[in-house]
């Protein structure tokens, strides 16, 4: 049985201030969205959303012709074609969420999109009465291969030693891939379901010649069941439909004004993320993606390597759109353009920067999505839960960085402490603080100096206190620093730097049917999940 425990945000300096003011609803953001996130304010945006038929149409063309051009393994396309016909109708919907093509749908927190798009979708359906598709947006022009090569099981990194050529990751090719995929399951023992996920990761890579359509397999065969649509948008189809908005970048720069403009708004109270280019926009040359710059009333590749005027390159975009691709700006824009979305689910960052983009989105008409916090979930397995429990380690103790963890664990255990000393204390210093008053205000601030300069040290004591009796409880501490170790890995925590093999390798197909039951990103807070 596993039990979950839901940790509040601000109870762990996780977030930034903006994150959790969002998650908060708190009123100097509304300027900044369209609603905050609830199932109500979702249904309300179902009415505000159009999309044209022509639009819907090509969108179900690039469907079927990637759903066809991909091998699957073993997966029932019933219930992902039925949805892809659906998208037909102006009474279908979707709500997305998007990744870089990390391998083999690393690390865990993506698959935690994934389940949050499909129960949302599910959910808002049932009340709504309208058809919700949840759609996986693959970054498949995204070009950062290093952020994409590595995987981490069992505290070890996993490098694919594939030269890379600058070529946007969707279209890499996996030849050899099975040789990488070889060496990650012969580093670590047998477990339940080893010989049937490497088989998986084989059968869908090897099969497939690119990432985008190994990423695709893979996860078809885990949630076509639930009706998951995963889309690759660097398409020629597509994109024609993004050539207006591709010009106006081109002729006004529109998108540098107006994000400039409500970051500035935004940053009078946070830190921002996005810093907007003067364009916004790629090209797609050969195998490279390359940033486009203004310089002296033309444009040019940042490398030097192609050259425009205005009408050249508006011209190329009107002819050849595919050769154009956004930044993490447009990309926005370009998401909602094509897809009849009403919410869009991310993490802190994605959420961070789409609270730049209101206005842009005004200015050309488009609705802005519902914005929805992903959720956040930390895994504690059976044994880890049980000897928590047994010693009374709270579940918030497991966000401390180890040395607190620690020595908070270890405070429990010590035979020997300063509690009464400080209590006592802390009374003295009361009684200190009414007398000096009495006398006069400045010698008053000089004796609270001195208290609050006593107490220090005597915390200081406490510790070198605590920390001599560590000795007494050896076997204890390496337990812990274990545990704590199991969350964390290069200081980065579970959900963000460790696969989700470890879990699949244990419970198969379970792992994820447990995440559907437990997750649900209309629900803040940090979510425990014991007992795996």
């Amino acid at each position: 049985m596993i039990l979950k425990e839901i940790i509040d945000f601000k109870k762990i300096n996780f977030f930034s201030k903006l994150v959790n003011d969002y998650n908060s609803k708190e009123k100097k953001l509304k300027p900044f969205i369209s609603s905050f996130p609830s199932e109500e304010t979702i249904i309300k945006q179902i009415k505000k959303r159009k999309l044209s038929r022509d639009v819907r149409f090509d969108l179900v063309s690039v469907f079927k012709k990637q759903y066809q051009n991909t091998n699957f393994l073993n997966s029932n396309l019933d219930r992902i074609n039925n949805n892809i016909e659906n998208l037909l109708s102006d009474k279908t919907y979707t709500i997305t969420t998007g990744h870089q093509i990390c391998l083999f749908a690393n690390p865990l927190f993506l698959i935690y999109k994934i389940i949050n798009i499909i129960n949302l979708s599910s959910r808002i359906s049932k009340v709504s009465k309208k058809n919700i598709v949840p759609i996986f947006w693959l970054a498949s022009e995204d070009h950062d291969f290093e952020e994409i090569k590595s995987l981490n099981l069992f505290s070890r990194q996993h490098d694919w030693s594939k030269k890379h050529d600058n070529s946007d990751v969707g279209s890499i090719s996996t030849k050899n891939i099975d040789l990488f995929i070889d060496d990650i399951f012969s580093s670590f023992e047998d477990y339940p379901y080893k010989k049937d996920l490497k088989k998986l990761l084989i059968e869908t890579y090897t099969k497939n010649d690119t990432l985008s359509k190994g990423i695709r397999s893979l996860l078809t065969f885990f949630f076509a069941k639930h009706g998951l649509l995963i889309l690759d948008a660097n398409d020629s189809v597509l994109k024609k439909h993004f050539k207006s908005i591709l010009k106006l970048e081109i002729k006004d720069q529109t998108s540098f004004d107006l994000v400039s403009s409500q970051t500035k708004e935004l940053s009078k109270d946070y830190k921002t993320i996005v810093k907007p280019r003067e364009l916004n926009l790629f090209y797609l040359k050969g195998n490279n993606r390359v940033r486009i710059v203004k310089k002296n009333k033309k444009y040019q590749l940042v490398n030097n390597q192609k050259e425009w005027s205005q009408k050249q390159i508006l011209d190329e975009i009107e002819g050849f759109p595919e050769r154009f691709s956004p930044n993490v700006i447009l990309r926005t824009l370009y998401q909602e353009k094509i897809l009849p979305n009403i919410a869009y689910v991310g993490g802190p960052t994605e959420i961070s920067y789409w609270l730049q983009l209101k206005s842009l989105f005004s200015k050309l008409k488009l609705e802005f999505p519902i914005l929805v916090m992903r959720s956040f979930v930390l895994n504690v397995n059976y044994d880890h839960y049980k000897f928590l429990k047994k010693n009374k380690v709270e579940s918030i103790e497991l966000f401390f960085p180890i040395e607190q963890f620690l020595s908070r664990s270890l405070y429990k255990k010590s035979k020997i402490n300063l509690i009464q000393e400080l209590n006592e204390f802390s009374s003295l210093f009361n009684s200190i603080d009414k007398k000096t008053k009495k006398i006069d205000n400045s010698l008053n601030i000089h004796s609270l100096s001195i208290c609050k300069k006593i107490e220090k040290d005597l915390q200081k004591l406490e510790k070198k206190i605590i920390k001599y009796q560590k000795k007494d409880h050896t076997s204890y501490v390496q337990i812990l620093s274990q545990i704590h170790s199991s969350f964390y890995f290069k200081n980065n925590i579970q959900e963000r730097s460790s696969s989700f093999f470890y879990y699949y390798l244990k419970h198969g197909d379970k792992f994820f049917d447990i995440l559907i039951k437990k997750l649900n990103c209309l629900e803040s807070g940090y979510i425990i999940l014991k007992g795996f």
